[in-house]
């Protein structure tokens, strides 16, 4: 089908192509696929109307369209592809209709301006890379039909200030909310089972954190450079904490731990290889901290933490009351 600037499949319902210098861009309502890679590098594509007979927006459709501003994403789209929006340096703003389920990696990564973003109830999983590098997002709020949060979700989303995580979700991804320099607080819902290595790694900002009781494991680097973190709460769940967990958290004063079964609790070193936490040279938190911070323990426990090959190396030791 011929058209004087868009690239169409022969039958009308695939947009594959644009010329490079076109500003807008309506889409004929004749179709329902926006293709792989169709409007890749279209430096000066600035805004477009997209018709509600489209389904499909696939991977890669909008990557570097640097000088894109907004774009209305109807409700008849149920799918929005991997990198699809990627590098779309100039976006501020987009909505995702109900109709999408899952925001697949990449999608918005490196759209550097976006500053706030709605997720519908619709969608599921937010996978790795969704938001990396989306420096200008300030807030945003998952819903509680998210079960999953992908690998750096939003690594490097340095103006992210804080985060509802839903009690949907089970598992805080490797690097999910990595160098968050902004990051003040983060509720970490009762549902998590497993804070991956380098959640939070980085987030410079974050004063506190609770860990809940249903948390099993800590991965390597989880926390590590955290530098205004006062305090931490471990709960007795904790069967497993990794090399450098909370290293490099100079601010620390208070450390809970709630444990009881040490002689079980697993250390994860950077090989990703499980051994006995029973070696003063294991890290979880820097050499300065046995001096500087008071460990607090479970009634009962103060002997046990003082002759403990790791724990022992703390200065002060008290009774959790």
């Amino acid at each position: 089908m011929e058209h004087p600037y868009l690239k169409l499949s022969p039958d009308g319902k695939t947009v594959y192509g644009l010329k490079k210098a076109v500003k807008e861009v309506v889409i004929p309502d004749t179709v329902t696929r926006i293709g792989k890679s169709a409007f890749e590098d279209c430096w000066a594509l600035q805004s477009m109307d997209i018709p509600d007979s489209v389904t499909e927006i696939a991977g890669g459709a909008f990557k570097y369209c640097f000088a894109l501003q907004s774009i209305d994403i109807p409700s008849s789209v149920t799918t929005i592809g991997e990198y699809a929006f990627l590098g779309c340096s100039a976006l501020q703003s987009i909505n995702i209709p109900y109709s999408v389920t899952t925001i697949e990696p990449g999608a918005f990564n490196g759209c550097s301006a976006l500053q706030s973003i709605d997720i519908p109830e619709s969608v599921t999983s937010i996978e790795l890379y969704a938001f990396q590098g989306c420096s200008a997002l300030k807030s945003i709020v998952i819903p509680d039909s998210v079960t999953s949060i992908g690998n750096d979700a939003f690594w490097g989303c340095v103006s992210l200030q804080s985060i509802d995580i839903p009690n949907s979700v089970k598992e805080i991804r490797r690097g999910a909310f990595y160098g968050c320099f902004a990051l003040q607080s983060i509720n970490i819902p009762n549902s998590v089972t497993r804070i991956e290595e380098r959640a939070f790694q980085g987030c410079i900002a974050l004063h506190s954190i609770v860990i809940p009781d249903s948390v099993t494991s800590i991965g390597n680097d989880a926390f590590w450079g955290c530098e205004s973190l006062q305090s931490i709460d471990i709960p007795d769940s904790v069967t497993e904490i990794g090399n450098g967990a909370f290293s490099v958290c100079s601010a620390l004063q208070e450390i809970y731990i709630r444990i009881k079964n040490l002689e079980d609790l697993l250390y994860i070193n950077y090989g990703g290889f499980k051994e006995y936490l029973d070696k003063p040279s294991q890290i979880i938190f820097n050499e300065s901290i046995f001096e500087a911070c008071t460990l607090f323990v479970p009634s009962g426990m103060r002997w046990k933490y003082r002759h403990h090959p790791y724990f022992a190396q703390f200065k002060k030791i008290e009774i959790i009351h």
